[in-house]
């Protein structure tokens, strides 16, 4: 088995470096060093116009806690109607009410154990 390498050659600087100083790529690492990596990329937004989006940590709500009381209401009011109009909804009888009961019942006296 081979031994890990612990410095690589920057494809840009043709330095060597550290490898902790190459960004992963997957399981393997970059061919820039992360110093020529950001010189590249600001060299790139600046030709093609494009800017990053950048990373925020915490974005804030996202999906159904994105929306307000009223619109999660409606939505899930037109997806309760569909499914009804479909017909593809579950419909509780008795007996399927008894089989969950003794399923729960049972699955309650088996952690009380």
């Amino acid at each position: 088995m081979k031994a890990p390498k612990t410095h690589k050659v920057c494809k840009a600087c043709e330095r060597e470096k550290p490898i902790e100083e190459y960004y992963m790529q997957g399981k393997y690492r970059a061919a820039k060093c992360k110093k020529c990596h950001q010189i590249y990329q600001k060299a790139w937004q600046e030709r093609t116009g494009y800017i990053m989006p950048s990373r925020n940590p915490n974005p804030g709500p996202q999906g159904f806690a994105s929306l307000s009381p009223e619109r999660r209401s409606q939505v899930s009011r037109l997806g309760g109607h569909a499914v009804a109009i479909k017909g593809t909804g579950h419909r509780f009888t008795t007996e399927t009410g008894r089989v969950a009961g003794k399923k729960g019942g049972l699955v309650r006296k088996k952690n009380e154990a």
